[in-house]
């Protein structure tokens, strides 16, 4: 019986692990700055910075910091070549998991909405 109480402690200690670094994840990605070079690296293997600047139209400092966060957390990775600096997507996975995050907010959206789309019919 000890052996299972072990078992499940560590298989709580586990899960409870995994559910802090989920939390700091999400705590990344719930920045709209963050999520718009992520959308943006969807589009292409990678993006030099100086192109995610101009279209994102944030200051180079601003654009450094989102790119360190998004760095440190392991979402994207960089590279130099020369002068310039490169962003990739790290996890492209994770692309999917935005994109069915934003299914359920338009499923969401299209509820409260019938209510409303019902008087036209």
């Amino acid at each position: 019986m000890k052996l299972v109480n072990k078992r499940t402690s560590d298989a709580v200690d586990n899960f409870e692990k995994i559910l802090d670094f989920q939390v700091e994840l999400l705590k990344v990605l719930a920045n709209r700055t963050r999520l718009k070079i992520i959308y943006l690296l969807n589009d292409s293997d990678e993006l030099a910075v100086s192109d995610l600047r101009k279209t994102l139209g944030i200051t180079k400092a601003n654009l450094s910091q989102q790119i360190a966060i998004l760095r440190n957390a392991g979402i994207v990775r960089t590279r130099s070549e020369g002068r310039n600096v490169f962003v990739s997507i790290e996890f492209r996975d994770l692309l999917s998991a935005c994109k069915l995050v934003r299914d359920v907010i338009r499923e969401k959206m299209l509820k409260q909405a019938e209510p409303f789309l019902e008087g036209e019919r």
